[in-house]
């Protein structure tokens, strides 16, 4: 009769196999739904704190000018919009077919935002953020630029819920040779974007920093506001070396 050790051993081998591989899909689904959040996180704290923004103070200014409505009112329709666009994205991704929830041609996945989108994404503060881009914006890669722009995002959503009404905010993005730096600083208020024990914008702003294993401080800045900065390696786009 033949010895069973070899293949209790294999057996063995192969339940730790399984094992492992489930461990790492269960790792990867934990990695891919924080991901996921971040993004539902980044999309609706933003669109909605520019949508009370816009519905606070159009408000007012209706009173005294009553033309201005109709632009105010295009502007919260417009950014709901988006937000609704992007939103399908991410139940589209959720689902996995690539498809929007009504299957309408909406779903087609749309560039993801990056450097270039900046200064759209400013000017929904209308004109309480300033914005400048030292260096080429080419020279920033597609991970990074999404990151750059999700950082601005969530620095000028912590902006209108904590800086205080009618605080400005400086955006500055140095496109290096060895780092993309990037600053927002506002004068407002000062107040931690976490004093209000909710806030979770820092952490995951500080988890997509960490991703690029580049850096990210924030917090109150000398003097009055609130500073958040943030240093990248310089990963080029393909094709955008200097000739």
């Amino acid at each position: 009769m033949s010895p069973r050790w070899p293949c209790r051993s294999w057996c063995t081998a192969s339940r730790r196999l399984e094992r492992a591989e489930h461990d790492r899909a269960v790792q990867a689904a934990a990695e891919e739904r924080t991901a996921l959040a971040r993004e539902v996180h980044d999309i609706v704290a933003h669109s909605l704190s520019v949508i009370a923004v816009q519905a606070e103070g159009g408000r007012a200014l209706t009173a005294r000018h009553p033309q201005r409505a109709p632009e105010i009112l295009e502007t919260i329709a417009g950014t709901a919009r988006e937000s609704l666009g992007d939103l399908r994205e991410v139940v589209a991704m959720l689902r996995g077919d690539g498809s929007a929830v009504d299957g309408s041609p909406e779903a087609a996945y749309r560039p993801s935002p990056g450097i270039g989108d900046l200064d759209e994404l400013v000017s929904r503060l209308d004109g309480r953020a300033r914005l400048r881009v030292d260096g080429d914006r080419r020279q920033v890669g597609p991970m990074a630029g999404v990151t750059v722009y999700r950082l601005v995002q969530e620095s000028l959503t912590n902006v209108l819920r904590h800086a205080g009404p009618g605080a400005a905010v400086d955006v500055r993005l140095d496109i290096g040779e060895r780092a993309i730096d990037l600053v927002v600083r506002d004068d407002g208020s000062g107040t931690s974007p976490a004093a209000d024990g909710r806030g979770t914008g820092l952490a995951a702003m500080r988890e997509r920093v960490r991703m690029h294993d580049g850096t990210l401080t924030a917090g109150p800045h000398a003097g009055r506001g609130f500073e958040v900065h943030a240093v990248l390696p310089a990963h080029r786009a393909p094709g955008s070396a200097r000739r």
